[in-house]
């Protein structure tokens, strides 16, 4: 049977009480101990039980503890635990200080955990154990509810620690804001982080964590920002923070500060995932920067780190054509064109070529749109009739004008350029 790596809460302290039952402990070791410094439990218990007296188990029950206890430090558990089952316990204590002692050993054997819990629960039912004893019984019953995903009547446990002993501890008001995310208790999670925020000694992420999850899962992003906010401001160094609050800011339409928090986080490096150098490179664009949001998408698209498809290519090329990049804008068209088979990417292309009078390259381009089907042929056909017309081609520029007057988009224009053409042919006594 392997066992769990889990401290068996509580184990130490029975084996220790039962010692100084069975034995006489020497004066110098006593006067050690009282000058130790006193835990924050202990220290409460006795705050609020001062009157209690400690109880001991039965001379006959003490003694078999402490051979199953040592049965257990020799890795013996299953000897251990058929020891304990054997003991016919008669007393209220007896009973329960053995069912503590056998739900703790079984708390760290695998497949026991739901045995442990029935054997806990019945211990700290009755609330005769030790103040101790009976504290960390109860908060191990339920740490084991939180592994068997028992999250409702871990939070009971949970609660009932802290009626007991007086304490509100960090860990457990996380652990509960825990088991309420689990039950889709989102609402829930908020007070829960919040107090274990306030009584923090020093910040803890998680708790915020929780807080950002809870907002998350209910849509409330204007709250999840200031989560993120106050994340970014204590954890600086935890750099996955930055790159989220960027997101967030979108997701709130707050453009500008979402670029210049994702502008940060991408010159930190700390960006890792595709859509983080995506979601940049659109708000680059977005705020009339589309130089930048070419070049960045252009740059990790050949690293690798992001997609090399029709949908990015297109993207780089507009951010070069809104710089007035026109030569990169029609060798990214063209790229996304051959992926995709796109007439109107390749159409796009043309018209980048027409712009930097590279004729020959627009004809080229207008006629792979024309073959790729698209639906603006008319408007390809007349790039065909402008690219030829500065040519000087005067003969084909009428062609491809005239066959422009076929489509409804392009007709009056075409006629007009077709007319155009003809008078400027019959000047110079070209026949068409």
């Amino acid at each position: 049977m392997k066992r769990k790596n889990v401290v068996l809460t509580g184990v130490l302290c029975a084996a220790v009480a039962l010692s100084s039952q069975l034995f006489i402990a020497a004066p110098a070791m006593a006067k050690k101990e009282e000058q130790k410094k006193v835990d924050p439990l202990t220290k409460a218990l006795k705050e609020k039980y001062p009157k209690h007296k400690t109880k001991v188990a039965s001379p006959k029950v003490g003694k078999k503890v402490f051979e199953a206890y040592d049965l257990y430090s020799a890795d013996k558990v299953k000897e251990a635990l058929d020891l304990l089952m054997d003991i016919n316990a008669k007393t209220e204590f007896d009973k329960a200080y053995l069912n503590r002692f056998i739900g703790s050993l079984m708390a760290g054997e695998e497949g026991k955990t739901k045995q442990a819990i029935d054997y806990i629960k019945k211990a700290v039912a009755p609330a005769i154990l030790n103040p101790r004893e009976q504290a960390e019984g109860i908060k191990l019953l339920g740490d084991l509810q939180m592994q068997e995903k028992m999250y409702t009547d871990a939070i009971a446990s949970y609660k009932s620690w802290m009626d007991y002993t007086g304490i509100e501890d960090k860990n457990v008001y996380v652990r509960m804001a825990q088991a309420s995310y689990e039950l889709e208790k989102y609402a829930d999670m908020i007070p829960l982080a919040d107090k274990a925020i306030a009584i923090a000694d020093k910040p803890d992420k998680n708790p915020y964590v929780l807080k950002l999850t809870s907002y998350y899962e209910r849509k409330q992003y204007k709250n999840a920002v200031k989560v993120l906010e106050d994340l970014v401001s204590l954890f600086p160094e935890d750099e996955k923070w930055w790159a989220q609050l960027g997101m967030f800011y979108m997701l709130v339409d707050d453009y500008e500060k979402a670029l210049a928090t994702m502008d940060l986080a991408y010159k930190k490096g700390l960006f890792t995932k595709e859509n983080q150098f995506k979601a940049l490179s659109q708000l680059y664009y977005n705020q009339n920067i589309p130089y930048k949001s070419a070049k960045l998408l252009e740059k990790h698209v050949n690293s690798g780190e992001v997609k090399r498809d029709e949908k990015m290519l297109t993207q780089i090329a507009n951010g070069y054509r809104g710089s007035k990049n026109f030569d990169k804008a029609a060798k990214f068209y063209g790229e996304a064109a051959k992926l995709a088979g796109d007439g109107d990417l390749y159409r796009k292309q043309a018209s980048m070529y027409l712009m930097i009078e590279e004729y020959n390259l627009a004809i080229a381009a207008a006629k792979n749109a024309i073959k790729s089907g698209v639906e603006k042929k008319g408007s390809a056909n007349m790039m065909i009739a402008e690219a030829y017309l500065y040519k000087k081609d005067l003969k084909s520029a009428h062609t491809y004008a005239t066959r422009a007057t076929s489509d409804p988009s392009t007709r009056k224009t075409a006629k007009g350029w077709a007319n155009y053409i003809k008078s400027k042919a019959t000047q110079q006594g070209i026949a068409l």
